[in-house]
């Protein structure tokens, strides 16, 4: 039966109620799902490591500097594994300069240091790698040869952990003195851990992450912010540094950043790394290690600490709380607010051979020991003014100010060319044999000097000094240069 047209109407009411209800719940949910993106933020980055074991063996009054204002415990443990040390920049040695930013070729000397400490300290059982050592190529115009961080740069750049071409430089250019970036160590310290476990920079030894922070993502940090939540996730690294400003403002789109919460939701991957900062995130790195069962904790030192607290003549031991000083009349007592810890950092020798005596000073002096050229020595193989050889073997660990001798080539030992002028061939040939030397081209010519059958001239002429092996060049005479005519009668 046909519906009336009233029924028309109230289906097409009902209909159009449904209909205006779908679109309604429709748009609700897509009004939700933009609302809850536009108040999204990012995870929360775990705890940093916390340091427990790595250096416990590092004594209680183990205070080396003088500057530290917090952070002093992880400072302390990298100079106690000997990465790094005081007096930066021509500051005194009982000084760190924790707010002085790192620059790239002074990082590379530190992250060389801890993968050679980390490959020596690898548990049994456990195959760690370190880079190859120095073999005498250096990549970069911009880093000079008798740079003291020359070979670690190479070091590294040869297994892909550092590169060239910061910043929009050649590629064959390295910005020795350029800041690193929180962002760029990011990087470097997930490409060096890749390397110590696998051998390879570019196996990930790091498992993939969420993305930690709201300022490091596209232009701001490309290519490191994978490299950055890697590492963040590891607990090495954290959000809100201290010279972090919040609001940020990017400088490439002029965008406001909200950092969140106490600025943990920015990394700063633009701001420079600090002395102080570093030490957190390898002394953390280290620790991580530990934890992992991959290397063993820092060792107990050779030698306890030494102290300015000593005695002259009798009375009270060595690290008292007062200095006294006792001779046959007085005695005069130093208060304890002058007495300052200073305890010996062993360092590591360094490998010199094959260097020019001019790079092996830096290396050795930078090092914290005293070079010393113990002699000169000729040498087939070395060239002359690098190191043939040295007294104390590379990662020898010794006293700071220690001495380690070397002896610089003078080059091949030279012998004396014979004077074999007015000698027969034979007699010639074994002369110049004789003398370590080689017989050259045998020539003919006429002369009115020696005899037929002579020799007449030689080179190298005699008495000359010539490398062992020079060939000697001689001529015959076959006659007088002008023989008298025949008479016939």
């Amino acid at each position: 039966m046909r519906a009336s047209s009233g029924s028309w109407v109230f289906t097409w009411r009902v209909r159009a109620w449904r209909d205006g209800a779908v679109l309604a719940v429709a748009l609700l949910v897509s009004f939700a799902l933009v609302a809850e993106s536009a108040v999204a933020v990012p995870p929360d980055p775990p705890a940093v490591q916390e340091v427990e074991t790595l250096c416990a063996a590092m004594p209680s009054d183990f205070e080396p500097f003088v500057d530290l204002v917090g952070n002093e415990q992880d400072i302390e443990c990298l100079s106690f594994a000997a990465i790094t040390r005081g007096g930066p920049r021509g500051a005194p040695a009982n000084e760190y300069g924790p707010r002085l930013v790192i620059e790239r070729d002074e990082m590379a000397s530190f992250i060389v240091r801890l993968l050679d400490l980390k490959a020596g300290l690898a548990r049994e059982g456990t195959s760690l790698f370190a880079p190859p050592q120095f073999d005498g190529t250096n990549s970069f115009v911009d880093v000079a040869p008798a740079s003291p961080h020359m070979e670690a740069i190479n070091r590294l750049a040869r297994v892909g952990i550092v590169t060239g071409g910061p910043g929009g430089l050649a590629a064959d250019r390295f910005g020795p003195n350029d800041a690193v970036t929180r962002a760029q160590l990011a990087s470097l310290l997930v490409r060096a851990e890749n390397f110590l476990l696998a051998g390879d920079a570019a196996v990930q030894a790091y498992p993939d992450a969420p993305d930690y922070f709201v300022d490091d993502d596209g232009r701001r940090s490309a290519p490191h912010e994978d490299n950055i939540n890697r590492i963040t996730q590891a607990g090495i690294v954290a959000g809100a540094p201290s010279a972090l400003g919040d609001p940020v403002t990017d400088p490439f789109t002029g965008e406001v950043i909200d950092c969140g919460e106490a600025d943990v939701d920015c990394y700063g991957p633009g701001l420079g790394t600090t002395r102080s900062q570093m030490a957190s995130f390898l002394v953390r790195l280290l620790g991580d290690n530990v934890e992992q069962g991959h290397i063993d904790p820092l060792p107990e030192p050779v030698s306890p600490p030494l102290t300015t607290s000593t005695t002259v003549g009798s009375g009270g031991g060595g690290g008292s709380a007062t200095t006294s000083t006792t001779t046959s009349s007085t005695t005069t007592t130093v208060p304890p607010t002058t007495t300052t810890t200073l305890p010996i950092v062993k360092g590591v020798v360094p490998d010199v051979v094959g260097h020019t005596n001019q790079l092996a000073i830096a290396k050795i002096d930078d090092s914290g020991f005293a070079p010393a050229l113990s002699d000169t020595k000729s040498s087939d193989t070395v060239p002359a003014g690098r190191v043939i050889s040295q007294a104390q073997a590379p990662g020898t660990v010794l006293d700071p100010g220690s001495e380690v001798a070397y002896v610089l080539s003078s080059g091949p030992e030279l012998v004396t060319v014979p004077d074999v002028v007015g000698d027969d061939e034979t007699t010639a040939r074994s002369k110049v044999t004789g003398a370590g030397l080689s017989v050259g081209r045998i020539g003919e010519t006429t002369s009115d000097a020696v005899d037929e059958g002579e020799v007449d001239n030689q080179l190298p002429l005699p008495a000359q000094r010539v490398r062992p092996g020079t060939p000697v060049d001689v001529e015959l005479a076959t006659g007088v240069v002008n023989d008298p005519p025949e008479i016939i009668s």
